[in-house]
C-alpha cells in the first residue's frame, strides 16, 4: 500500500517574527546579576545627578560591603565568629575613626541602603513613562486518538508575542501589540496556517484622572530622593560628630587615668615618707590618715581605668569593629586642639535663628 505523502512549504521567516526571538533571546540572557547591576547604575547616576543639583557637585556612593561579592550561601558562621574574636592590637587616629565608621558602622550603612531604595523607587516610577518592550514565545502539542483506528493527530501551536506599553505624564497610556500563531499538523495532513495580528491600544482621560494628577506618585517619589538625600547628608555631618565627641570622650578618660595615676604615686611615695616620720617627729595618726589617702587614690584610679575600658569597648562596637583585641586611641589631637585653639565664632542669636531656618 502506498504511503501518503506530504509536501512541506518553506515560508520565510516574518520580520516581526525575527524581532521578537532577538528581543526574547536577549532577556533570557540577562541573569539575577545582570539586572542587578543595570539598577545600581541607574540608581547611582540619579543620586550623582540629585547631588549636583543640591550641592553643586557629585558625591561618592555605593552599598558595597565586603561580603558583597560573595554568594550569602557561601559565607560560613565560623569567619564571622572569627572575626569577632579577633585580639589583635591596633591604634588609630582621629582621622582613621571617622574612616572606619563610614566603612563598618551599622548605622551608616543602614542610612546607604534607605538612600538608595528610595532612589530605586523612583527608577520604578520613571520606568513606567518610557516604552517597556516584551517578548515571549510559547509552544503546545495536542494529541487525539481517533475511534476508528489507532491513528493520532498531533497538532503543534507555537505563538510569538513582542510589544510594548507605557505611560504619558498627561494621564494617557499606549500598548502595542504583535501575535503571531502557527498551527502545524504532524499527521493527518493540511497546511501549516498562520494567523498575525497587531494591535495598539491608545487611552487618555479626559476628566478624572488626566493633568498633573496622572503625575503625582512620580512627583512624591522624585522628592523623596531629594529628601532622603537631604537626611542622609545630615547624618554624615551628624556621624562625624559624634565620632569626634566619643573620640574626646576617650581622650579625656585616657588623660584622667594619668591624672589619677599621678596622684596616687604622690600619695604611695608621701605616706612611705610619713611613715618614715612617725618614728620620731608626726603621730601615728597621721601615718593612718595618709594611707587612708593612697587607699582612696588608689580606687579612684581602679575606676578611672575601668572607665576607660568601657568606653574604649563601647567605642569600638560603636565603629563596628571586633570588640575583641586592644585599640589604643592616639591622642595627638589633643595637642592640635591646643595649638589651635578655640576661635570665637562671631554669631549672635538672630542670625543663629536665620541660619537654623534656612
Amino acid at each position: 500500500m502506498r504511503q501518503p505523502t506530504t509536501t512541506t512549504k518553506r515560508r520565510p521567516l516574518h520580520a516581526s517574527r525575527i524581532a521578537a526571538a532577538i528581543i526574547a533571546i536577549a532577556a533570557a540572557a540577562c541573569s539575577p546579576a545582570d539586572w542587578s547591576n543595570r539598577a545600581d547604575r541607574q540608581v547611582y547616576a540619579m543620586i550623582g545627578e540629585k547631588n549636583i543639583t543640591l550641592f553643586g557637585e557629585p558625591v561618592e556612593f555605593d552599598i558595597e560591603t565586603p561580603h558583597s561579592a560573595k554568594d550569602p550561601r557561601e559565607i560560613e558562621a565560623i569567619s564571622i565568629i572569627s572575626e569577632r574574636r579577633n585580639d589583635d592590637q591596633r591604634r588609630i587616629d582621629l582621622d582613621d575613626a571617622l574612616a572606619i565608621s563610614v566603612e563598618s558602622r551599622r548605622d551608616y550603612q543602614n542610612e546607604r541602603e534607605s538612600l538608595y531604595l528610595t532612589a530605586l523607587n523612583l527608577t520604578r516610577a520613571r520606568h513606567d513613562y518610557s516604552p517597556n518592550p516584551y517578548a515571549g514565545s510559547t509552544a503546545t502539542l495536542e494529541q487525539e486518538t481517533l475511534a476508528s483506528g489507532g491513528t493520532q493527530n498531533r497538532t503543534t501551536t507555537a505563538r510569538n508575542r513582542a510589544g510594548f506599553n507605557m505611560l504619558f505624564k498627561s494621564g494617557g497610556s499606549l500598548a502595542i501589540d504583535v501575535a503571531q500563531d502557527i498551527l502545524r499538523f504532524h499527521s493527518g495532513g493540511g497546511s501549516p496556517p498562520a494567523t498575525r495580528a497587531i494591535g495598539a491600544r491608545l487611552t487618555q482621560p479626559l476628566l478624572r484622572g488626566a493633568g498633573a494628577i496622572a503625575t503625582e506618585s512620580l512627583t512624591q517619589s522624585e522628592r523623596d530622593v531629594i529628601y532622603a538625600i537631604r537626611n542622609f547628608t545630615r547624618f554624615q555631618h551628624t556621624n562625624a560628630l559624634d565620632v569626634i565627641n566619643n573620640y574626646c570622650r576617650i581622650l579625656q578618660e585616657k588623660d584622667r587615668v594619668r591624672n589619677e595615676y599621678s596622684n596616687y604615686r604622690n600619695l604611695v611615695a608621701f605616706t612611705d615618707r610619713a611613715t618614715e616620720l612617725a618614728r620620731d617627729r608626726l603621730p601615728r595618726f597621721q601615718v593612718d590618715q595618709a594611707r587612708q589617702d593612697e587607699l582612696r587614690a588608689r580606687a579612684r584610679y581602679i575606676s578611672a581605668v575601668n572607665s576607660y575600658q568601657s568606653r574604649i569597648d563601647s567605642f569600638k562596637v560603636f565603629l563596628g569593629l571586633p570588640p575583641g583585641g586592644d585599640l589604643m586611641i592616639d591622642d595627638s589631637v589633643l595637642r592640635t586642639l591646643e595649638q589651635a585653639g578655640l576661635p570665637a565664632i562671631p554669631l549672635d542669636a538672630t542670625a543663629a535663628f536665620d541660619i537654623a531656618i534656612s
